[in-house]
């Protein structure tokens, strides 16, 4: 693999898969319904930190084993080829699932900001979302731009991943502080601070936010698909991933503080104006205190936010493939690399023609599989911190294998909070029927694969 990957570059690929669309849209629609804004923030909190646990066991095996495939490599080595598949077969649908659905948010975008310009030939409705020819082909435009990029200019696709989330991170951050300097804040419409408009318990309310880390966080993971490119000493790698987290935790309580503060005329508080079922909280909120001009650019910081998940997901997604394709655990077209630019294109056109798919459908139905994706992400930090656990105490290093446990704890604690049925963090019924199909989908295509993928010896012992 040509090493041609900065520590920014791979700092740039994490943020850009750790914030898309969701850190412009959640604040409004889960978060300070669920626990309002100190109370999202608590709860981020604490998921930021458990997410360093877990980071604290990829940064080891990252260092043991600098090669592509991560998770998968990892668990393969660690208890063998079959829980390996397990691991590799979750997390490749978490991937791939977050191309489509930020891809799908350029449309959101436009309805707010250039209202009518891309809903033109409304096509259906499914699930209560109305799916126009006009964003769809934005998206689709969008999604082809990304695969050309990665597949005959790699060093644009890192480019631009990088200019991307610097310009997303400063713009978020920067908007409470603005907001705030300017006297546009009330702190009395921000209350009730700990409580969402939901009506659950404080406990219960932070319980929900948790819940959401394994999606809210998932990107910082991103970082063992491309170490095989990094210029740099793989001890880095945990302190990039430990930074990525850190910047996540800031801008997503970034954007819940701007969506509580700013008074929307007509209401006493955030929670009255969110039952009111506003399009688009955040956007309305800084309209309100910063006029046009301010919403222009939190549009034009949501477009950066969403195009580098796209791009990073790419990344990282197709990475992914083509390490499990030298396995065996996928056809072994997958494989294959352009010998110019390193690009896995065949991984890049199925990722791109899923990508492309996937919007027909709807934002609502490509929303329940990614909400199930944190289940198998859960799954996945599991399996990643138990085989830190093995090999750290095969050499007796008592503080890793400690870390190791930690980091199992908290995956196994996500895993509950989505599972339990009855909670207010439960996974809904369409998100149940879309894990069941994947964990079916998953079973056939073993079986077909079983017997070269089983037989197969790689040379990386």
């Amino acid at each position: 693999m040509k090493k041609q990957m900065k520590k920014i570059d791979v700092f740039a690929v994490a943020v850009g898969a750790i914030i898309g669309w969701g850190c412009f849209v959640m604040p409004g629609n889960s978060f300070l319904p669920a626990a309002g804004p100190v109370g999202t923030m608590i709860g981020l909190f604490f998921a930021a930190i458990m997410a360093f646990v877990i980071a604290q066991s990829y940064g080891y095996l990252i260092r043991k084993y600098p090669v592509e495939g991560g998770e998968f490599e990892y668990v393969r080595r660690a208890f063998g080829k079959k829980p390996a598949f397990i691991c590799g077969w979750w997390l490749m649908l978490a991937y791939i699932s977050f191309i489509p659905l930020n891809g799908t948010a350029i449309g959101l975008i436009s309805r707010y900001i250039f209202p009518g310009v891309f809903q033109f030939v409304p096509l259906w409705k499914i699930a209560g979302f109305q799916v126009y020819l006009g964003e769809l082909l934005l998206t689709m435009a969008i999604v082809l731009l990304f695969m050309g990029i990665n597949i005959k200019a790699m060093n644009v696709a890192f480019a631009s991943q990088t200019f991307l989330a610097i310009v997303q991170t400063a713009l978020i951050v920067l908007f409470p502080i603005v907001i705030i300097l300017t006297g546009k804040a009330n702190w009395d419409y921000a209350m009730p601070l700990l409580q969402g408009s939901n009506g659950e318990s404080v406990l219960s309310g932070i319980g929900v936010i948790l819940s959401m880390a394994p999606w809210a966080f998932v990107g910082f993971d991103v970082i063992p698909q491309v170490c095989e490119e990094c210029d740099f000493d793989q001890s880095k790698s945990k302190v990039l991933m430990v930074a990525t987290i850190a910047c996540a935790w800031i801008m997503y309580s970034s954007t819940t503080l701007v969506t509580a503060i700013v008074q929307q005329e007509g209401y006493e508080n955030w929670g009255e104006y969110l039952n009111s079922n506003p399009f688009w909280a955040t956007g309305s909120a800084v309209e309100q205190a910063l006029g046009k001009p301010g919403l222009y650019i939190l549009g034009f910081a949501m477009t950066c936010a969403v195009l580098s998940a796209i791009n990073g997901f790419f990344i990282a997604s197709t990475r992914f493939m083509s390490a499990l394709a030298k396995r065996k655990a996928l056809p072994s077209v997958f494989a294959k690399r352009n010998e110019k630019t390193g690009a896995p294109v065949a991984c890049i056109l199925f990722v791109g023609a899923i990508a492309l798919i996937a919007p027909w459908f709807g934002r609502s139905a490509l929303s329940w599989i990614v909400d199930m994706t944190s289940a198998g992400t859960s799954i996945v930090f599991i399996c990643t911190c138990l085989a830190a656990w093995k090999f750290a105490k095969m050499e007796n290093n008592k503080k890793q294998a400690i870390w190791g446990i930690l980091g199992t704890i908290c995956g196994a604690i996500f895993l509950v909070l989505l599972i339990v049925p009855g909670t207010a963090s439960s996974l809904y019924k369409e998100s149940w029927i879309c894990l069941i199909v994947w964990a079916i989908l998953g079973v056939i295509f073993y079986l077909v694969k079983k017997d070269e993928y089983l037989s197969y010896e790689s040379e990386e012992k």
